[in-house]
Formats: structure tokens, C-alpha cells, sequence
């Protein structure tokens, strides 16, 4: 009976102690599902204290005009480099997600990656949620991170 107890207690304790729960089923599937303009026009890095409960970032940037298939090689590259697995990658929909394991105050992160195409340059939009108990964690936009390395892999940011 005391063992039944001490189970249950520990099953609630770890259900309820996630403040965020990441799922890549939780991340659009395809570029057409992303509303650019209205993601163009927020605040995607809010000024939030120096530790949050915040479990998602988002970063929205402009590249050069490329060939496609190099962009989509590069944000693949860019993912990789801030430890994401490419699990869906689809080039007909622009976009690309992704899952890391525990890190430093996370559980697990799930990426989406999208773009689309403008007349002189392509609009790229990164999304990152975490698994993060309810400790919270340090401010920190990994969203901004991928984007970084893309800039830094591909020399194309805008």
C-alpha cells in the first residue's frame, strides 16, 4: 500500500512538474500553415525577465535571394549545428523539424523551420519549444540561435 502510494505521488509529481511540454506534433507542418506577415509585425523576443517560465522562442529573419535547394541545405546545416535531429524534412513545403535531447534546464526541444519566398529575398521563420519544468529557466532565445548559425554557415542574413 505504502509502495501503491509512493508510485502515484511520483507519477503526479512528474506530470505536473513540467511547465512546458514539447511535441513536434505541436509545430505547423508545411510553410502554408505560417502566418509571415502576422509574425513579421510582433514582438517575437519580448523583453521577459532574466529567468521565465517561457517554453517557446520564435526569430523571424530575412536572407538573400539563393538558389531554394541551397537555402534549404543551409537551415538543414543550421539546425544540426544547435544539436537538433532533422526528423521531417520537406522540401515542397518548406520546412524542416526537428528534436533534441536534454540539455542545460530543458527536457526536450522540438524546431520548426519555415520559409517562403519573397520577389528579392526569402522570409525565414524559427520556432523552438522546450520541455522545461517548473523551475523555469534563464532567458534565452534558441530559436535566434539556429538563425545565427545560418547566418554563419551561409553568409546570406540580410
Amino acid at each position: 500500500m505504502v509502495y501503491m502510494k509512493s508510485v502515484v505521488i511520483l507519477v503526479v509529481l512528474f506530470l505536473v512538474g513540467c511547465a512546458t511540454t514539447a511535441s513536434i506534433s505541436n509545430l505547423p507542418i508545411s510553410a502554408d500553415q505560417v502566418d509571415f506577415n502576422t509574425l513579421a509585425s510582433r514582438d517575437l523576443d519580448p523583453n521577459l525577465p532574466i529567468w521565465n517560465l517561457k517554453g517557446m522562442s520564435e526569430y523571424i529573419t530575412y536572407t538573400s535571394k539563393i538558389e531554394e535547394e541551397k537555402l534549404y541545405d543551409f537551415l538543414k546545416q543550421a539546425n544540426q549545428k544547435q544539436g537538433f535531429k532533422n526528423i521531417y524534412e520537406n522540401f515542397e513545403t518548406r520546412s524542416i523539424r526537428g528534436s533534441r535531447g536534454m540539455r542545460m534546464n530543458e527536457w526536450n526541444s522540438v524546431s520548426g523551420i519555415y520559409y517562403r519566398e519573397l520577389d528579392d529575398r526569402f522570409q525565414i521563420y524559427v520556432r523552438v519549444d522546450i520541455t522545461q519544468d517548473i523551475t523555469g529557466g534563464w532567458k534565452e532565445n534558441r530559436a535566434e540561435k539556429i538563425i545565427k548559425s545560418l547566418c554563419n554557415i551561409s553568409k546570406i542574413c540580410i
